[in-house]
């Protein structure tokens, strides 16, 4: 399912990657400070997943992308 995610003073990224299931994309308005919180949110969520014996080494739980969508922060869940 597709997103888009309205900013307010409550936003936080982990709450929105909790939120989240398998195959959800959620768009974020880009900001750049936003994209640094968000992707460092996603690597430790990442390494998290893989320390749980969840997936080997090498996959990864999201991807975060700019490029996606024109002026979104594209996060999308992959497993």
């Amino acid at each position: 399912m597709r997103k888009t995610i309205e900013i307010d003073e409550n936003f936080k990224p982990v709450n929105i990657l909790d939120d989240m299931k398998k195959g959800d994309e959620v768009m974020i308005p880009y900001e750049r400070k936003r994209m640094n919180a968000i992707k460092m949110a996603v690597s430790r969520k990442n390494r998290d997943y893989r320390l749980m014996n969840r997936k080997s080494v090498i996959d990864i739980a999201y991807r975060v992308s700019k490029v996606a969508n024109e002026g979104y922060i594209t996060v999308k869940r992959m497993a």
